[in-house]
C-alpha cells in the first residue's frame, strides 16, 4: 500500500501560492470583466458619436426644411400675378409664344442677347420695339411683362407719343429691354476644367 506523505508548505511557498493565487485573480478579473466593459464603453461612446452626428446632420435639414417652407408660405402668400418660376435652360420658344400673346397686334419687333451664364443661371436679355395704340395699352404692357411668371428684371421701357399726338389719346412708340432667367444647372467639370486651363 502506497503510503500519503504529508508535506508541510514553508512561508515562502504559501507567499508564492498567495501571489500565484492574486495573479490569477487579477488576470481573471482584467480578462473576464476589465476587458468587455471598457470594449463596451469604447463603443458606448463611438455609438453617441455616431447618432450625435446624425442628429446635426437632421437638424440641419430640419432647419433648411424649415427656411424653405417659410420661403414657399411666403411666395404663396404673394399675389398670384407676382409669383415668378425660373424655367429651365433653354426656354426661348416658350418665352416667345408667351411674349407673341402679350404684344400681340403692336407690330413688335424683337431683338435677341447671347445668354451670359454665370453659377447655374442664364441671363437672356430681350430688346423690343412696338406700337401701343395708347397708354393704357402702354401701361397693359408692361403690366403683363411683369405679371407673365418668369423671372425678368426689366431693364428699360419708355414710350412715346407719334408725331404731335397726345400722350393718352393718341398712339405710343414703345421700346424696352428685359433680361429672362433660366436656370442652367451646376457647371460640368469639364467645362470648369477647361475654364481654369
Amino acid at each position: 500500500m502506497s503510503q500519503f506523505i504529508k508535506h508541510r508548505f514553508s512561508r515562502r511557498e504559501k507567499a508564492l501560492a498567495l501571489v500565484l493565487i492574486v495573479a490569477l485573480l487579477v488576470g481573471l478579473y482584467f480578462f473576464a470583466v476589465h476587458f468587455p466593459v471598457t470594449r463596451g464603453i469604447s463603443q458606448a461612446e463611438q455609438d453617441t458619436e455616431e447618432v450625435d452626428a446624425r442628429l446635426t446632420e437632421a437638424q440641419a435639414k430640419m432647419a433648411e426644411y424649415t427656411q424653405m417652407q417659410q420661403e414657399l408660405e411666403e411666395i404663396l402668400a404673394q399675389p398670384a400675378d407676382q409669383i415668378t418660376i425660373m424655367p429651365p435652360y433653354n426656354n426661348i420658344e416658350t418665352l416667345m409664344q408667351r411674349l407673341d400673346v402679350i404684344f400681340a397686334g403692336t407690330n413688335a419687333q424683337f431683338s435677341f442677347g447671347q445668354a451670359q451664364i454665370t453659377e447655374g443661371v442664364a441671363a437672356r436679355s430681350i430688346s423690343f420695339q412696338c406700337t401701343a395704340a395708347s397708354y393704357q395699352e402702354a401701361r397693359r404692357l408692361l403690366r403683363d411683362l411683369t405679371g407673365m411668371g418668369y423671372r425678368c428684371l426689366i431693364n428699360s421701357f419708355s414710350f412715346n407719343p407719334e408725331s404731335d399726338t397726345s400722350l393718352y389719346s393718341g398712339p405710343l412708340d414703345v421700346s424696352a429691354s428685359v433680361t429672362f432667367y433660366e436656370y442652367a444647372g451646376e457647371p460640368e467639370e469639364e467645362s470648369v476644367e477647361a475654364a481654369e486651363e
